[in-house]
């Protein structure tokens, strides 16, 4: 949030310029202030993120994309849904909070419930969208191993 992660540009600069000199294990070394390129269906460890002492990274993962609505998919109340998705979290749509996920702090105590699902809601508008996800990761999974997608309710698409 101090940083710009909800709202502001992501800057690829660094990462385009280097991607290649953080391939694999180096990855553990990119700079904590940059944004780098992560998969959406594997979790972030298994990508090579660590801390610098090779242990699995823990803390804050923040994902971020722009989404074009249009005024016709606004009326339809569209959702997003997270089929795979590990740690408490938090979902902000232009640097609004949307909803919040909790989970237990051990991945394997949730009963296997990864699947998140919620609307948009009012915070999203016609035309470009910034949507941010923050996971707090306290253990050695984190992040999201199976991508998101948005749909329409049937209950909407019926009207």
């Amino acid at each position: 949030m101090e940083r710009g992660f909800l709202s502001g540009p992501v800057d690829l600069t660094f990462w385009n310029a280097h991607k290649n000199e953080y391939a694999g294990d180096a990855r553990k070394d990119y700079p904590a202030d940059q944004w780098e390129t992560a998969r959406t269906d594997l979790y972030i460890q298994a990508q090579g993120v660590r801390d610098p002492d090779r242990q699995s990274y823990t803390g804050d993962l923040w994902y971020r994309t722009d989404v074009a609505l249009s005024a016709d998919q606004l009326a339809e109340a569209p959702h997003i849904r997270f089929p795979g998705l590990f740690n408490d979290c938090e979902f902000y749509v232009n640097g609004r909070e949307v909803g919040r996920r909790a989970q237990q702090k051990l991945w394997w105590s949730n009963d296997y419930h990864f699947e998140w699902d919620l609307p948009l809601g009012e915070a999203a508008r016609a035309g470009e969208n910034a949507f941010a996800l923050r996971c707090h990761n306290p253990h050695h999974m984190g992040g999201m191993f199976r991508r998101p997608f948005l749909y329409t309710p049937a209950a909407s698409a019926a009207r």
